[in-house]
Protein backbone atom coordinates (compact mmCIF):
# COMPACT_ATOMS: atom_id res chain seq x y z
CA UNK A 1 0.00 0.00 0.00
CA UNK A 2 1.07 3.42 -0.27
CA UNK A 3 3.20 5.31 2.12
CA UNK A 4 0.27 7.68 3.65
CA UNK A 5 -3.41 6.69 2.88
CA UNK A 6 -6.60 8.45 3.78
CA UNK A 7 -8.26 7.96 7.61
CA UNK A 8 -10.70 5.38 7.67
CA UNK A 9 -12.68 2.82 9.81
CA UNK A 10 -10.53 -0.13 10.63
CA UNK A 11 -12.80 -2.39 8.55
CA UNK A 12 -12.16 -0.25 5.09
CA UNK A 13 -8.96 -0.11 5.64
CA UNK A 14 -8.41 -4.04 5.97
CA UNK A 15 -9.60 -4.30 2.51
CA UNK A 16 -6.57 -2.86 1.56
CA UNK A 17 -3.84 -3.00 3.76
CA UNK A 18 -0.85 -5.37 3.08
CA UNK A 19 1.30 -6.92 5.11
CA UNK A 20 4.28 -5.33 6.98
CA UNK A 21 2.76 -1.70 6.39
CA UNK A 22 2.32 0.24 9.54
CA UNK A 23 -0.81 1.70 11.06
CA UNK A 24 -1.13 4.58 12.60
CA UNK A 25 -4.73 5.32 15.02
CA UNK A 26 -6.29 8.57 15.25
CA UNK A 27 -6.63 8.90 19.14
CA UNK A 28 -7.77 13.06 18.83
CA UNK A 29 -4.54 13.89 21.54
CA UNK A 30 -2.13 11.51 20.03
CA UNK A 31 -1.48 8.99 17.81
CA UNK A 32 -0.60 5.01 17.84
CA UNK A 33 1.03 2.87 15.86
CA UNK A 34 0.74 -1.06 15.11
CA UNK A 35 2.32 -3.12 12.84
CA UNK A 36 0.23 -5.31 10.46
CA UNK A 37 1.33 -9.04 9.86
CA UNK A 38 -1.78 -9.84 8.11
CA UNK A 39 -5.13 -11.91 8.69
CA UNK A 40 -6.33 -9.24 10.76
CA UNK A 41 -3.56 -8.52 12.76
CA UNK A 42 -1.58 -5.90 14.43
CA UNK A 43 1.83 -6.77 16.39
CA UNK A 44 1.85 -2.85 19.02
CA UNK A 45 3.60 -2.03 22.01
CA UNK A 46 2.17 -0.03 24.64
CA UNK A 47 2.90 2.04 27.17
CA UNK A 48 3.78 1.14 30.73
CA UNK A 49 0.68 1.73 32.98
CA UNK A 50 2.30 4.46 35.16
CA UNK A 51 2.45 6.99 32.36
CA UNK A 52 -0.03 9.38 30.84
CA UNK A 53 0.00 7.07 28.04
CA UNK A 54 -1.02 3.53 30.02
CA UNK A 55 -4.33 2.64 28.88
CA UNK A 56 -3.94 4.10 25.08
CA UNK A 57 -4.32 1.18 23.04
CA UNK A 58 -7.54 -0.30 24.68
CA UNK A 59 -6.35 -4.03 24.92
CA UNK A 60 -8.08 -6.24 27.37
CA UNK A 61 -5.41 -8.36 28.02
CA UNK A 62 -5.13 -8.49 31.80
CA UNK A 63 -0.60 -7.98 31.66
CA UNK A 64 -1.66 -4.64 29.88
CA UNK A 65 -3.30 -3.52 32.67
CA UNK A 66 -0.84 -4.22 35.74
CA UNK A 67 1.45 -1.93 36.96
CA UNK A 68 5.09 -2.64 35.07
CA UNK A 69 8.53 -1.62 35.82
CA UNK A 70 9.34 2.38 34.73
CA UNK A 71 10.50 2.35 31.35
CA UNK A 72 8.86 -1.00 30.06
CA UNK A 73 5.85 -1.46 28.10
CA UNK A 74 3.37 -4.42 26.44
CA UNK A 75 4.09 -5.57 22.93
CA UNK A 76 1.24 -7.66 21.85
CA UNK A 77 -0.61 -9.18 18.75
CA UNK A 78 -4.29 -8.31 18.26
CA UNK A 79 -6.98 -7.55 15.72
CA UNK A 80 -6.64 -4.42 14.14
CA UNK A 81 -10.20 -3.35 14.85
CA UNK A 82 -10.63 -3.98 18.38
CA UNK A 83 -6.99 -1.71 18.35
CA UNK A 84 -8.55 0.67 16.64
CA UNK A 85 -11.86 0.52 18.69
CA UNK A 86 -13.96 3.52 17.30
CA UNK A 87 -11.13 5.75 16.29
CA UNK A 88 -10.01 6.05 12.54
CA UNK A 89 -6.96 4.65 10.63
CA UNK A 90 -4.65 4.75 8.21
CA UNK A 91 -1.00 3.53 6.87
CA UNK A 92 1.67 5.68 7.63
CA UNK A 93 4.59 4.02 6.57
CA UNK A 94 7.20 6.73 6.81
CA UNK A 95 8.65 6.63 3.65
CA UNK A 96 9.60 10.10 3.29
CA UNK A 97 11.75 9.87 6.34
CA UNK A 98 13.17 6.76 5.60
CA UNK A 99 14.09 7.88 2.14
CA UNK A 100 15.65 10.83 3.90
CA UNK A 101 17.52 8.69 6.33
CA UNK A 102 18.58 6.18 3.66
CA UNK A 103 16.96 3.10 4.73
CA UNK A 104 15.71 0.19 3.01
CA UNK A 105 12.48 -1.67 3.46
CA UNK A 106 13.35 -5.20 5.36
CA UNK A 107 12.13 -8.70 3.49
CA UNK A 108 8.35 -9.33 4.79
CA UNK A 109 9.08 -12.46 6.04
CA UNK A 110 11.98 -10.66 8.23
CA UNK A 111 9.85 -7.82 9.40
CA UNK A 112 7.20 -10.09 10.26
CA UNK A 113 8.94 -12.65 12.07
CA UNK A 114 11.08 -9.71 13.61
CA UNK A 115 7.57 -7.62 14.86
CA UNK A 116 6.60 -10.83 16.85
CA UNK A 117 10.10 -12.25 18.17
CA UNK A 118 9.60 -13.50 21.80
CA UNK A 119 6.03 -13.41 21.69
CA UNK A 120 4.00 -16.45 23.21
CA UNK A 121 3.41 -18.90 20.40
CA UNK A 122 0.55 -22.37 20.12
CA UNK A 123 1.31 -25.70 19.44
CA UNK A 124 1.24 -24.71 16.11
CA UNK A 125 3.92 -21.95 16.23
CA UNK A 126 1.22 -19.91 15.40
CA UNK A 127 1.12 -16.38 17.67
CA UNK A 128 -1.30 -16.30 20.94
CA UNK A 129 -3.78 -13.31 20.19
CA UNK A 130 -3.60 -11.02 23.54
CA UNK A 131 -0.74 -12.78 25.09
CA UNK A 132 1.89 -9.81 25.84
CA UNK A 133 5.44 -9.88 26.63
CA UNK A 134 7.76 -6.84 28.05
CA UNK A 135 9.65 -4.58 26.15
CA UNK A 136 11.66 -1.78 26.83
CA UNK A 137 9.77 1.86 26.17
CA UNK A 138 10.39 5.46 26.36
CA UNK A 139 8.15 8.26 25.13
CA UNK A 140 10.58 10.59 24.36
CA UNK A 141 12.62 8.09 22.37
CA UNK A 142 12.72 5.93 19.46
CA UNK A 143 11.54 2.91 21.88
CA UNK A 144 7.93 3.32 21.77
CA UNK A 145 4.98 2.40 19.48
CA UNK A 146 5.86 4.08 16.34
CA UNK A 147 9.57 3.84 16.99
CA UNK A 148 8.98 0.05 17.23
CA UNK A 149 6.75 0.14 14.29
CA UNK A 150 9.59 1.76 11.96
CA UNK A 151 12.06 -0.63 13.38
CA UNK A 152 10.39 -3.68 11.86
CA UNK A 153 9.31 -2.48 8.58
CA UNK A 154 13.04 -0.81 7.63
CA UNK A 155 16.84 -2.09 8.19
CA UNK A 156 17.15 0.89 10.77
CA UNK A 157 19.56 -0.05 14.57
CA UNK A 158 16.74 1.27 16.50
CA UNK A 159 14.00 2.80 14.38
CA UNK A 160 12.59 6.07 15.28
CA UNK A 161 9.76 8.31 15.81
CA UNK A 162 8.08 11.66 14.36
CA UNK A 163 5.25 11.81 16.80
CA UNK A 164 8.22 12.14 19.94
CA UNK A 165 10.59 14.37 17.86
CA UNK A 166 7.87 16.90 17.59
CA UNK A 167 6.14 15.92 21.21
CA UNK A 168 5.56 20.07 21.67
CA UNK A 169 4.20 20.35 18.15
CA UNK A 170 2.49 16.91 18.24
CA UNK A 171 0.36 17.77 21.01
CA UNK A 172 -0.62 21.22 19.50
CA UNK A 173 -0.85 21.52 16.05
CA UNK A 174 -0.68 17.70 15.64
CA UNK A 175 -3.89 17.15 18.22
CA UNK A 176 -6.10 19.97 15.73
CA UNK A 177 -4.98 18.16 12.77
CA UNK A 178 -6.00 14.91 13.97
CA UNK A 179 -9.72 16.27 15.16
CA UNK A 180 -10.56 18.09 12.48
CA UNK A 181 -9.51 15.06 10.51
CA UNK A 182 -12.06 13.11 12.50
CA UNK A 183 -14.44 15.09 11.81
CA UNK A 184 -13.91 14.85 8.02
CA UNK A 185 -14.33 11.20 8.49
CA UNK A 186 -17.69 11.38 10.32
CA UNK A 187 -19.13 13.38 7.74
CA UNK A 188 -17.89 11.77 4.91
CA UNK A 189 -19.63 8.50 6.08
CA UNK A 190 -22.95 10.60 6.57
CA UNK A 191 -22.63 12.21 2.93
CA UNK A 192 -21.64 9.02 1.74
CA UNK A 193 -24.95 7.08 3.52
CA UNK A 194 -27.72 6.96 0.78
CA UNK A 195 -30.13 6.64 3.46
CA UNK A 196 -29.18 9.66 4.96
CA UNK A 197 -31.74 12.28 4.40
CA UNK A 198 -31.25 15.01 2.29
CA UNK A 199 -31.42 17.70 4.82
CA UNK A 200 -29.01 15.91 7.27
CA UNK A 201 -26.39 15.68 4.73
CA UNK A 202 -27.20 19.62 3.47
CA UNK A 203 -26.78 20.38 7.48
CA UNK A 204 -23.69 18.09 8.03
CA UNK A 205 -21.94 19.71 4.94
CA UNK A 206 -22.73 22.74 5.56
CA UNK A 207 -21.30 22.92 9.35
CA UNK A 208 -18.03 21.22 8.14
CA UNK A 209 -16.68 23.30 5.58
CA UNK A 210 -15.07 25.90 8.31
CA UNK A 211 -13.10 22.73 9.65
CA UNK A 212 -11.82 21.87 5.89
CA UNK A 213 -9.84 25.26 6.11
CA UNK A 214 -8.22 24.28 9.87
CA UNK A 215 -8.05 21.00 7.97
CA UNK A 216 -6.02 21.40 5.15
CA UNK A 217 -3.71 24.35 7.00
CA UNK A 218 -2.64 22.31 9.94
CA UNK A 219 -2.23 19.53 7.47
CA UNK A 220 0.20 21.28 5.40
CA UNK A 221 2.60 22.64 8.32
CA UNK A 222 2.84 18.91 9.98
CA UNK A 223 4.12 17.89 6.95
CA UNK A 224 6.56 20.29 6.51
CA UNK A 225 7.45 20.12 9.78
CA UNK A 226 7.46 16.11 9.53
CA UNK A 227 9.62 16.78 6.68
CA UNK A 228 12.25 18.63 8.51
CA UNK A 229 12.47 17.28 11.00
CA UNK A 230 13.48 14.19 9.27
CA UNK A 231 15.88 16.20 7.30
CA UNK A 232 17.89 17.13 10.90
CA UNK A 233 17.47 13.55 12.10
CA UNK A 234 19.79 12.76 8.99
CA UNK A 235 22.31 15.12 9.79
CA UNK A 236 22.62 14.48 13.18
CA UNK A 237 23.17 10.72 12.99
CA UNK A 238 26.01 11.35 9.82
Amino acid sequence: MGTLTSWTTAENLLKSISPCDIVEFNRITYSHFGFYIGDGICVHVQAPSNTSLGSSSRSSSSSSRRRLKEGYGTKVAEPLVKIAGHDFVRVNNSEVTAFQLGVNRRPEEEAKKLAVSGLPVNNNGNVIIGQSINVEYFLVSSNNCEGWSTYWRYNHPSGWSIQSTNAVFNSTIGTVERFTESIACCADSILADDNSPMYKKLSVGAAVVPYMGVKYTTKCVKNVTNFATGSLMRIFKQ
